[in-house]
């Protein structure tokens, strides 16, 4: 069996990297399997949807 893992660059709601990633997971062949990795959200400021608060942002000096 051919083992491969997959990880999308955008972590958007409507992100067509995520969507590429998801159809390719659903149709490999039988002997493959496809293991999307989905922590990237768990990354401090990795995902843009959710900026705001968790941003870091340069002290006044």
């Amino acid at each position: 069996m051919l083992n491969l893992p997959a990880i999308s660059g955008s972590l958007r709601a409507a992100s067509t990297n995520s969507a590429l990633v998801a159809a390719l997971a659903a149709n490999v062949p039988a002997d493959c399997r496809v293991t999307v990795y989905d922590g990237l959200g768990r990354l401090p400021i990795f995902n843009p949807d959710e900026e705001g608060e968790r941003t870091p942002c340069e002290q006044d000096t």
